[in-house]
Order: C-alpha cells, then structure tokens, then sequence
C-alpha cells in the first residue's frame, strides 16, 4: 500500500481551530486488498471530531481509542484508491509549533504494517494575548543616580537638577532630550539588543517595546536585554543593572528600565603600594583615604574609576583581585553614608 497524507485548507492553526486532513490509500500491486485497516495517529493536543470522516465521500464511523483514530475494513483493488477525510480540532493541550500527523495501514490479523507511514504537519501558532510576553520599558536620565525614575518634586535630584538641558551627540545625528513633566527624562534613540541580536531604538522620549519578545514555557523564561553604553549621550553611564534578566510568563506585561546619568569621574589610582605586601587586603591608610573621599562625594552624584597600574601583563590578574577587594571595602563603607548609587568602573593601566 501507498499512503499520502495532507492538510486540507491551512496548516498554520489556533488553539479551538479546526485541521481537516486527507489520506489517500493506493494499492499498486498485483493483488487486492481485501479488509485491511487504516489506523491514524493524532499529536498530542489534536482530538477527532465525530462525524467528520469519509471514505470515497460516504461517511463512515471509524473506532476511536485515545489519539489513535483506526478505519476497519478498508478494500482497496489492483491500481484503485481510496481518500479518506477527517476533521479534528486543537485543544489547549497542543504544544505549540509542529503537530505532525502519522497514519500507516495495517494487517487486520497480525496488525503488521502494509505500507510506509505517511505524515502531514500543521503549525500551531503562537497567539499574542496568552502566549506571548511583551517587554516595555524606558532609559531615562537618572539624575539622582539612584536607580528608579523618580517624579516631579523629588527634592533628591535638585542638586544635579538641570544637567540634561543641553544638546547632545548621538552616534552622528544631533538630538535633544525632550523635557517632559516627568521629573527625569527620558533618553532618545539609545540602543539595546536582545541575546537573539535583535536591536531596539527608544523614541524621543527613551521609550520601547518589544512585541512579543518570548514564548515563555509553563513555568516561565528568562529573558534578557542590555543596553549598548555606546549608544548614550557623550560622557553617560549605565546606573542600573545592565544586561538586565527577568522571568517572563505567559501573556503578562514585563516592563524593564534603564538608568544612565552623567556625573563627575572621581579616579581612585592604586599601585602595589596601596595593599599589605603578600596580600590583596587594602592597606590602613588607604582606608582612611577612601573614608574622607567618600565624604567629599556623597551629596554630589559621582562615578568612581579605580586604575591599578601593573609593570606587564603577567601582573593583570593579581590586579583585577585587588581592585574587587578595594571596591568591596569602598561598598561596605559606601552603605553607611552614601545617598545615590555609587557606580565603580575598574581597569587596569600599564606604567608608560
């Protein structure tokens, strides 16, 4: 026997829609095929709708038993065919994606096969209210530096008020930060990418969106997306996570937010001299240092730049292990007085 099988009408499908399928059954050989059984498999998720099937047009009743849909007592004679036609309907439970159909004729006997299997596919397609998860957000002008957009009347941001008033260079075309009434901006036409490559633009005023951004399993995905710092104004830094990372869930809004601010850099430069010889714990009088810069920079949004300044490049992972200790004191210290989220950047320089 020779099984074809399709898809009647459209392949690309719903949850509740309904997938009419066609078998045709042909006998190429010498003899006929007297009584033989059609037996067709369902994917998970497709259920047979009653009273849907044909046999050359003549409805015809076939014997249902979970997803496996068998017509009995098919005859077939030398060079004739056959088409049989049934509808089933798709349920919650289908996976999204390919449903593949499967049907293979059989010996009414010994339930051998008579034939290839023969296959057809539809696709389940996502739907955007319940299968999929939108990401909005916006990169805004953190003022205050201290991570969240803050509202008009935020007395927090006073002291670094009006520093977005001006014209800035973005890449090569010049634009201004749109003053809105919220109290800090938004930032125009800065770039973020998702990990697939797909890059977004904010608008005029430092919003997003990205349609459908993921098909979140049951229990959820995570879904991440990074700001491209190259994309910000002249002398701006990221005050927030970055890449950010959130659990999506199905059909739920997920809204993630970019800080980025300009302040003054504060450089913190550290030699072997700065921690106890044999050690990378920071010295006492470094300590002390960092105590009294602190201080001077609390009330004033600032970025600290901590350059180690190492002989060659054999040096550079002992210097990377010395800075994370500096700057873990300086956090430690940082939580006691500090009023805005500092941002440390670190690097390691070679003496010229």
């Amino acid at each position: 026997m020779v099984l074809t099988k399709t898809v009647v009408g459209n392949s690309q499908v719903l949850i509740g829609d309904t997938v009419t399928y066609s078998i045709v059954v042909a006998n190429p050989t010498t003899q006929d095929a007297i009584d033989i059984n059609i037996e067709d498999t369902l994917p998970p998720g497709l259920l047979y709708t009653p009273g849907t099937a044909t046999l050359d047009g003549v409805a015809t009743t076939p014997d249902v038993t979970g997803r496996t849909i068998t017509f009995t007592g098919v005859s077939i004679l030398i060079d004739q065919e056959v088409e049989i036609i049934l509808s089933t309907r798709v349920t919650a439970q289908a996976d999204q994606g390919e449903l593949t159909n499967r049907v293979v004729a059989r010996d009414p006997f010994d339930d051998a096969p008579l034939s290839e299997t023969a296959t057809a596919v539809s696709t389940l397609m996502p739907e955007a209210v319940f299968n999929c998860t939108a990401v909005i957000g916006k990169v805004f002008d953190d003022r205050n530096m201290n991570g969240y957009q803050d509202e008009v009347g935020d007395n927090s941001r006073v002291s670094n008020q009006g520093i977005t008033d001006q014209n800035f260079l973005n890449g090569k075309i010049g634009n201004e930060i749109v003053e809105t009434d919220e109290g800090e901006p938004g930032l125009p036409y800065v770039r973020l990418a998702t990990p697939t490559g797909t890059i977004i633009t904010t608008d005029e005023y430092g919003r997003y969106s990205i349609p459908c951004a993921e098909l979140p399993a049951d229990a959820g995905t995570n879904f991440s997306l990074k700001l491209d710092t190259r994309s910000l104004p002249t002398g701006y830094r990221v005050t927030t996570e970055n890449p950010r990372t959130m659990r999506l869930s199905a059909g739920i809004f997920a809204e993630m937010n970019f800080g980025a601010a300009i302040g003054r850099v504060v450089d913190v430069n550290l030699t072997d001299t700065a921690v106890v010889a044999g050690r990378n714990q920071p010295t006492y009088a470094l300590s002390n240092g960092l105590d009294g810069l602190l201080d001077q920079i609390r009330d004033t949004p600032s970025i600290l730049r901590i350059s180690y300044f190492v002989m060659s490049g054999a040096e550079d992972d002992r210097a990377r292990a010395r800075m994370a200790e500096v700057e873990d004191l300086i956090r430690d210290k940082w939580r006691g007085v500090g009023r805005y989220r500092l941002v440390i950047e670190r690097t390691v320089k070679r003496f010229q």
